[in-house]
């Protein structure tokens, strides 16, 4: 099976339904029974809900932690631009700030929901830098999407959701939408780069060029 490359990322331009049809015919192949996906507003993680819905898979969402917020000035241009338009001035992310849709989630059969500080922001001191960020930087080489699905892969195995010896499928965007997706053995963020107890990514379904 091929890797598929988007033009542009999932903050210009959302390919969550192309996205999930490869994850649906990834999975199918081989054999993967878990896939977990980033969602800060809960609209992908429906659309995926709905389109693994007749698949025997599990589905598990990771949404940032309670309460976060931010200006539009900390986006990525283009979705800034978008959301000014929309008169929006702070975009708040996370399902935290929508209940109404985990409550959505719960009704399509999804109990597995993760709203936590995302593992590679660490912990920030004014003017520093932490290893997370590191990791995170080295990531982003590959794609935003990427860096976010190896991220919410280690923080599911964190919270017992996901085994770190099998192989899952993480989905995720560029900030917002879909456009990334990889099959992943995760780990335990303590163990992330141990040998054979450290998270591999087996291949590369889709990113952005």
């Amino acid at each position: 099976m091929n890797v598929k490359y988007f033009e542009k990322p999932s903050y210009i331009e959302d390919h969550a339904d192309e996205v999930l049809e490869l994850v649906k015919e990834w999975a199918k192949e081989l054999k993967i029974k878990k896939v977990v996906v980033a969602s800060s507003t809960g609209k992908s993680a429906i659309k995926a809900a709905k389109v693994l819905k007749e698949d025997d898979v599990e589905l598990i969402v990771v949404s940032d932690r309670a309460g976060a917020t931010f200006s539009t000035e900390e986006l990525y241009d283009e979705w800034a631009k978008k959301l000014s338009k929309e008169g929006t001035k702070e975009y708040k992310s996370g399902l935290f700030w929508r209940p109404e849709v985990v409550e959505e989630l719960k009704g399509l059969g999804i109990n597995k929901i993760i709203i936590a500080t995302e593992l590679f922001r660490g912990i920030n001191v004014p003017n520093g830098i932490n290893i997370n960020s590191v990791i995170a930087e080295v990531l982003y080489r590959i794609s935003i999407g990427v860096k976010v699905c190896v991220e919410i892969a280690i923080m599911a195995c964190d919270a017992g959701f996901v085994e770190p010896m099998e192989n899952i499928i993480a989905v995720a965007g560029s900030g917002t939408g879909l456009d990334s997706a990889i099959v992943i053995k995760p780990a335990y963020s303590d163990e992330m780069f141990e040998g054979e107890k450290g998270f591999k990514i087996r291949e590369i379904i889709c990113k952005p060029v």
